[in-house]
């Protein structure tokens, strides 16, 4: 093939061995048009003066970041710093080990130029490329897009009837309610579009309130939270008030008043919060 067809990925690692004559190979080989992409990058022994050194045209951001970018805030402070590193430097970034809808929104979002993982395709044999490429499979514009629904509340709740008093107490309300069984669904769902405000019960099966709604006050700081519970010890509440930095208890058993004057007053909150 032409050398402008061919993209050699470079692993962080090996680049660095030997920085001097990697440098000078790769600009031998940037010299007949092969790209260069460094892979892996953020896992290995990062030297920014050799960096910006090295004739690249991407970087790769590692999937172990990726996983972790929707409900990690130390993983997505690390995927934002590396992709406005590499548009700094002039380079493209590829995410690698793309999973979900929501990940993809979050990149999307933040500038990533490329996305590659089994939310698109899993590795393919070589024999079923040319399918693929006369398909010309491609996405949604929509999808990279973060979807906005004003006056939408998101319960995280695992009892199902706590979940149906929430519908029938809230009808007539002009809320959308959308709720889950699980912090890891509610994470994916506040990728995928603007929430104003996250009700969660304190006992999850797999997180529990608190730290779901401080890795929130981190990952969407306008969102408002509301911590609903059914006991409130001295630790607990410091861990409430310091942690995630909650705007209300909801305490059970509940008055329907106190929950819906609660939503409203959450409501006006977060529109205080995001007038120019």
């Amino acid at each position: 093939v032409e050398a402008h067809y061919l993209a050699l990925e470079l692993t962080e690692s090996m680049s660095m061995s030997n920085p001097e004559r990697s440098i000078k190979m790769m600009h031998r080989l940037k010299g007949i048009g092969v790209s260069l992409v460094i892979d892996d990058f953020g896992i290995g022994f990062s030297n920014l003066s050799y960096l910006k050194r090295l004739p690249l045209d991407k970087l790769k951001i590692d999937r172990t970041f990726v996983s972790g970018l929707i409900h990690s805030p130390g993983d997505g402070s690390i995927v934002r710093s590396v992709i406005r590193l590499a548009h700094s430097l002039g380079l493209q970034v590829v995410a690698e080990g793309v999973e979900s809808v929501g990940q993809v929104r979050v990149l999307a979002e933040e500038g990533c130029d490329s996305f590659q993982g089994y939310y698109f395709k899993p590795a393919l044999c070589a024999s079923d490329l040319p399918d693929l490429l006369r398909d010309q499979a491609g996405i949604d514009p929509a999808t990279l897009v973060r979807q906005t629904q004003e006056g939408t509340v998101l319960l995280v709740e695992d009892e199902k009837n706590v979940i149906n008093s929430f519908v029938r107490l809230l009808r007539g309300q002009n809320i959308q309610l959308l709720a889950v069984s699980s912090a890891k669904e509610a994470y994916e769902i506040l990728a995928c579009q603007e929430i104003q405000v996250v009700v969660s019960d304190f006992r999850m099966p797999d997180q529990d309130g608190i730290c779901l709604l401080g890795n929130i006050k981190q990952l969407y700081p306008r969102t408002v939270r509301i911590l609903m519970t059914g006991h409130v010890d001295t630790e607990m509440f410091q861990n409430t008030i310091n942690q995630a930095e909650v705007f209300k208890f909801i305490a059970k058993p509940w008055s329907s008043e106190q929950v819906i004057g609660t939503l409203h007053e959450a409501f006006r909150r977060y529109n205080r919060r995001t007038l120019p």
